[in-house]
């Protein structure tokens, strides 16, 4: 179609345009066309402009301006971690919103394939599962991996912190020997990882065939599982004292998890929300002059004085400062601020 013609001093009223994929008859440049016909005989010959058969699985559809990008349906698109990699065992981690499990309610979770799962995630929509629908099965051991974070220079509550709940296969707590999941860092870009303990400790420990990370304390060492699904429980790990730690530039981390091959039981697996990284940095500070028992002295006179560099600045220049104070006031006691340029002429603040 190229286009058509309007008679002149005539008014449109209506107009239409059908377009239909199951029928386009050959106008004598080309074949006639069949909708998700497996031949491959669509537009083998003839010509056709602004259209393509790429976007929508062989269908005809109009073909995107390369200078604005392209439009697709979206239809096979699905969640994923921006910067997080997925690493072991594949197709075992997934975000999900739970949507898909609708098994009965059974207190705060909801009961699914092996278990107890969460109703839905701490906040917001979504986290991040293994297989949210189905129970983790035997001989999985894969990982999931962060993307670097770098390290502030002044390490001071430095600390990993987020929400989770588990329920994989263990014969007994705290001394199971079955299943688990823990958590590794990593401050070289993830050429090497090292075991991390959380605050408070695993509750369990893992089978002793089960590989050991570097860092733990051997076969059977520490990890996350439960007889029974834990329900929503918050981690921390407390980062100050982590070796190498003042001396790198970025640190990773990897969420392990690990299944028995020879498991009689399968759970649905470990849920995760929440990560968060955190730093207090260096302690507030302010600058006292007085007396914190008593009155302050007579004839007492000082000053704090810093530097500002203000040779990039433009527009109004504002200073905000907080301050407490408890003095007599008037003619007697008083405080002020001055400014000068260049340490010479000091001037009041108006």
């Amino acid at each position: 179609m190229i286009g058509w013609e309007i008679p002149a001093d005539e008014t449109i009223l209506d107009a239409w345009l059908e377009v239909d994929e199951d029928g386009m008859t050959d106008l004598g440049t080309g074949m006639t066309w069949i909708a998700d016909d497996q031949t491959g005989y669509n537009f083998s010959y003839g010509l056709w402009r602004n259209v393509t058969a790429d976007f929508f699985g062989g269908s005809l559809s109009l073909d995107a301006h390369h200078a604005v990008g392209r439009l697709n349906d979206f239809e096979t698109l699905a969640p994923t971690l921006q910067g997080w990699n997925m690493g072991g065992t594949p197709n075992v981690w997934v975000v999900s919103d739970l949507s898909g499990v609708t098994g009965p309610i059974n207190g705060t979770g909801r009961e699914a394939s092996g278990g107890i799962v969460p109703l839905g995630a701490v906040d917001g929509n979504n986290l991040i599962a293994t297989m949210d629908n189905q129970a983790l099965p035997q001989g999985v051991h894969a990982w999931l991996e962060s993307p670097g974070f770098a390290i502030p220079n002044v390490i001071n509550g430095f600390n990993l912190t987020f929400h989770h709940w588990y329920h994989l296969h263990t014969y007994s707590a705290p001394s199971g020997y079955g299943d688990g999941s823990w958590v590794e860092a990593s401050l070289d870009g993830g050429a090497s990882w090292v075991y991390l303990v959380p605050d408070g400790g695993y509750d369990n420990q893992i089978a002793h065939s089960a590989p050991v990370p570097s860092g733990a304390s051997g076969s059977g060492f520490g990890v996350w599982a439960s007889p029974n699904a834990s329900r929503w429980q918050a981690a921390s790990f407390n980062l100050d004292n982590l070796q190498g730690l003042n001396n790198a530039s970025s640190i990773k981390f990897r969420f392990s998890v690990w299944t028995d091959p020879n498991s009689p039981v399968q759970r649905p697996g470990w849920f995760i929300d929440e990560v968060n990284l955190t730093n207090q940095g260096a302690d507030l500070g302010a600058w006292f002059h007085g007396n914190l028992t008593s009155y302050y002295a007579d004839g007492a006179e000082s000053y704090l004085m810093f530097p500002v560099n203000l040779s990039n600045a433009s527009g109004p220049i504002m200073l905000d400062y907080a301050v407490d104070f408890d003095m007599e006031g008037d003619i007697y006691d008083n405080f002020r601020w001055d400014w000068a340029v260049s340490n010479f002429t000091w001037n009041p603040f108006s």
